[in-house]
């Protein structure tokens, strides 16, 4: 490239990155000056390291956190006027904060039919004399702050008696 007199050229680049590296970029400027006239030329080149993202560093703390999802979430169906128990069986550390969701709204606690409460294997879910409108897909989600684990069921609410047990069976 020819340069004309005065003339600067300014480049900056970026060092890629993945999700694999915790980089930096470059950032590079290169200044060319042609003195006016003279024939001297004068090749300024500063570099600088910008930060493009955070360094995950861990404390003490850190590496006694987990969360683990211990168990899946039973599918369950049953008859009008029955209760349903649905279990969020969930362990970590620092203890996790767990949400109920059906067909991905929030569940909202209804006195005497729907509650839910934490035990010491997660949460429980309580819905007292179901009808067919609370079949639907429901969702504990876990989080320590960390962490997020999730699993869900079906309630499926029918018509008739409650199932029975057949002979044989235990």
């Amino acid at each position: 490239m020819w340069l004309s007199k005065g003339m600067d050229l300014r480049a900056e680049n970026e060092i890629p990155q993945n999700e694999h590296s915790h980089l930096m970029s470059l950032r590079i400027e290169i200044i060319f000056a042609v003195a006016q006239g003279l024939r001297e030329t004068e090749l300024s080149v500063t570099a600088e390291l910008v930060p493009t993202s955070s360094w995950n560093i861990s404390s003490e703390l850190d590496k006694d956190s987990y969360l683990t999802l211990d168990e899946p979430m039973n599918n369950i169906t049953t008859s009008l006027g029955q209760t349903a128990e649905l279990h969020c069986k969930v362990s970590g550390n620092p203890l996790p904060t767990i949400r109920w969701f059906k067909n991905d709204a929030p569940v909202v606690q209804e006195p005497r039919r729907i509650s839910f409460r934490a035990t010491n294997y997660g949460s429980r879910l309580r819905i007292r004399n179901l009808d067919t409108t609370d079949t639907g897909y429901f969702q504990c989600v876990a989080t320590n702050g960390k962490k997020v684990v999730s699993t869900t069921g079906v309630l499926f609410v029918k018509f008739g008696p409650p199932p029975t047990a057949s002979p044989g069976s235990s």
